[in-house]
């Protein structure tokens, strides 16, 4: 896994906040197929590209 903190602005977003360990966050590169198995139960929110 990467260093985080080598990321410009995470230890001062670190500062702010200690997360939540129940949020996960993923880019993708293109539409997913939410009929797949293991996408069927996910609570997955598409957000459209600006």
């Amino acid at each position: 896994m990467p260093d985080l903190n080598a990321i410009p602005g995470m230890t001062a977003l670190r500062s702010q906040t200690k997360g939540d360990p129940r949020i996960k966050i993923a880019v993708l590169d293109g539409p997913i197929d939410l009929d797949i198995v293991c996408f069927q139960s996910a609570n997955i929110t598409r957000l459209d590209p600006y």
